[in-house]
């Protein structure tokens, strides 16, 4: 999500093979060719020959009422209408979905997710006419709307949805659901709700008989879980045998990492948290002379984000040899797409954790001026700036206290920090313009979380603590689960003085990860506010 509904159907422009690989056509063998011309990727054939040409059973068993239910020649009664259904983007750009999947009206009344059945039968007719409504010129408006808080739209959606469950319950009494496809079943389960349900997403990252597709979904949609049997899955999908599926198995380690980090000083957990570190890096460097090359600039972008301690402790000097090797290939594939800002941005954040800051900042000035109004490259170069002046302020007092800097160099570092300083004003500024334009442009579209709190980040740092909040709030409602989000609201609400309010977030954040070093001292700090004597400003 939200790029695929939560059942794996598609919902934004992507690629339709990547639907076609979750179909039960694909993992028996049949090919892009077998429908399209491989020249012009023109169908073979126009109807339902498409489809019966290869589905050759006894006469009438799919091409017939007794199958479709509907009069021959309408949509009904079209392979592609019930089992591709279609969406236009751009408002030219017609793409069908390639799962071929059963429709699936059960789903659509649990879960809110589309069946080409109701697509068929919704008449904006049925509902009251609204002013503000904007075009309902396909099923996706009907579904934007409805997730937009339309209540009209939304009873209709329930009202239909209902209906074709129970038409599919009367004519398909024997199958109401596509019994070779119950992983749809279990990844609708698993994200389709605002709390994931990890054990079904475990369930499907382990299971071999999971298209591939469906398989990395589940790993990617776990990743932030720190939980012991999501790293399992996480390191036995390395082994995997599809490259998508081990690149979500490494996007899982690279969170783990992130927090074993965080806690690896922690007295009383430290040695646990080395030995699962060295487990994973030790997972890692066997994937560096990996077939894919997929694969192997993946676990060398995971692997170069650890500090350089870890990096430079591989004892097999073959598998530093092939790191390096992997961490070229990274370095070439960023080159290949140079003419968007954020793959100079990642150029730029694999210059920084090697330690060469003036690539880093040449990296990050090349993505501004590749992309001008495109937020994000000012946010890192400001930072990075921030960590030079810091630097320099260190330099400069250390040598004012041995009594070794001249008035005159004095003076120079002054100006050249001052210079620093009022450039970091202005790209923190001009980012805050930016991500305000992205806020507004994205009021409409869902799963949103990341770019609220960015803009919360960037408030704070502007001084408005009230968009601060706001911003923080829809970013934790969106995504109830993430840590992140849930650490920026327990900050945030010790830094404005409101210690009961902030505990309740970091309350949540001790049950995500009771062994964190970082959650306990925060709950340390607000159970002390709690504790001090009330003034009139405080909770």
């Amino acid at each position: 999500q939200p790029i695929y509904h939560a059942d794996g159907q598609v919902r934004d422009e992507n690629y339709v093979y990547g639907s076609f690989t979750q179909s039960k056509m694909f993992h028996n063998g049949i090919r892009c060719t077998d429908c399209h011309d491989p020249h012009s990727t023109k169908i073979k054939h126009q109807g339902n020959l498409l489809c019966t040409s290869c589905h050759q059973h006894p006469a009438g068993k799919y091409d017939s009422p007794s199958h479709h239910h509907h009069q021959p020649g309408t949509p009904g009664a079209s392979c592609v209408e019930c089992h591709m259904p279609e969406t236009t983007y751009m408002m030219v750009d017609a793409r069908r979905d390639h799962s071929l999947r059963v429709p699936r009206p059960d789903l659509s009344v649990q879960f809110g997710t589309p069946n080409a059945c109701t697509g068929c039968h919704l008449d904006e007719k049925k509902i009251p006419a609204h002013p503000d409504r904007k075009p309902l010129s396909q099923y996706l408006d009907w579904i934007i709307a409805a997730e937009n808080g339309d209540a009209d739209i939304q009873q209709e959606l329930e009202r239909v949805n209902q209906l074709m469950l129970e038409a599919t319950e009367k004519w398909y009494p024997e199958s109401s659901q596509d019994a070779h496809s119950d992983y749809y079943d279990r990844l609708t389960a698993g994200h389709a709700q605002s709390i994931r349900d990890i054990p079904t997403l475990r369930s499907l990252a382990s299971d071999q008989k999971v298209p591939a597709m469906i398989r990395a979904t589940a790993l990617s949609e776990m990743a932030d879980d720190m939980g012991e049997e999501s790293r399992q899955a996480a390191l036995a999908a390395l082994s995997d045998s599809d490259p998508k599926v081990i690149s979500a198995a490494l996007l899982r380690i690279d969170y783990e990492f992130g927090n074993l980090l965080s806690r690896i000083n922690d007295q009383d957990s430290g040695r646990a948290n080395q030995i699962v570190l060295a487990e994973l890096v030790s997972a890692i460097a066997e994937l560096f002379g990996h077939s894919s090359r997929r694969v192997r600039i993946e676990s060398a972008r995971v692997f170069v984000s650890l500090p350089p301690d870890i990096r430079n402790s591989l004892d097999d000097p073959k598998q530093a040899k092939k790191f390096e090797l992997a961490l070229d290939e990274y370095k070439k594939s960023l080159y290949v797409e140079n003419d968007r800002a954020i793959y100079h941005m990642m150029l730029g954040g694999l210059h920084e954790m090697l330690g060469d800051v003036a690539r880093a900042r040449e990296a990050y000035r090349a993505a501004i001026s590749v992309e001008p109004n495109l937020a994000g490259p000012r946010s890192n170069l400001a930072a990075l700036l921030e960590s030079e002046i810091e630097a320099m302020r260190e330099a400069m007092r250390g040598a004012q206290s041995g009594g070794q800097i001249q008035a005159a160099e004095l003076r120079g570092l002054m100006t050249k920090m001052k210079g620093l300083t009022e450039e970091v004003q202005y790209l923190r500024n001009r980012e805050h313009e930016l991500l305000a334009i992205d806020v507004e442009r994205a009021k409409d579209l869902r799963e949103t979380h990341g770019l609220h709190y960015r803009f919360a980040m960037s408030s704070y740092n502007q001084g408005d603590l009230e968009a601060t909040r706001t911003h923080l709030l829809e970013a934790h409602r969106q995504q109830p689960q993430s840590a992140m989000y849930l650490l920026g609201l327990g900050t945030y609400y010790l830094h404005v003085d409101q210690p009961r309010e902030a505990m309740k977030y970091i309350q949540s954040l001790l049950e995500l990860d009771s062994e964190n070093s970082s959650y306990r001292a925060l709950a340390d700090q607000a159970q002390r506010e709690l504790a001090a004597p009330k003034s009139d400003d405080k909770q």
